[in-house]
């Protein structure tokens, strides 16, 4: 299976082996990470996480998580039936896809004792960087996650 997103605001799965399109998916939002195990999920643009079964073209938004800054990580774990996301905005939120509730919470970089980390001041921001909707600085967000089975 192979998926393929972008600006747009569709999921496309198409045959590993034929490339031939099995299913488009529409969403309400531009996706920005998706992983498969025995459903789709998809990370989008506006924080929130949506599970569909390809199948039946039914889509759940399963988690509204991300709340400055897009959902760039996603990282499903089958044997323990739990996904991971990450964003811009410092956090790192385990999930447990059956309950559908966040059961673990980290960051990117802990915030200082003073509270949050330091807000970036976006006059300052090097050219050419990555696009984000986050008041974090760069050294705060995080977009992608892998999971090893074996640690």
């Amino acid at each position: 299976m192979i998926l393929s997103g972008g600006t747009d605001k569709v999921v496309k799965v198409s045959d590993a082996t034929t490339m031939q399109e099995l299913n488009l998916i529409t969403l309400d939002s531009s996706p920005r990470s998706v992983d498969y195990a025995r459903y789709l999920l998809i990370g989008l643009r506006n924080g929130s996480v949506l599970e569909c079964d390809v199948k039946k073209e039914i889509k759940e938004t399963i988690a509204h998580s991300h709340h400055d800054g897009e959902v760039w990580g996603l990282c499903v774990i089958p044997s323990q039936n739990k996904y991971v996301t990450s964003g811009d905005d410092n956090k790192i939120l385990m999930f447990d896809m059956q309950s559908k509730r966040c059961i673990q919470r980290g960051y990117v970089v802990r915030p200082s004792e003073g509270g949050e980390a330091k807000v970036a001041d976006k006059t300052q921001a090097p050219r050419g960087g990555a696009s984000t909707t986050s008041q974090q600085p760069p050294a705060n967000q995080s977009r992608a996650l892998a999971w090893c089975e074996s640690l």
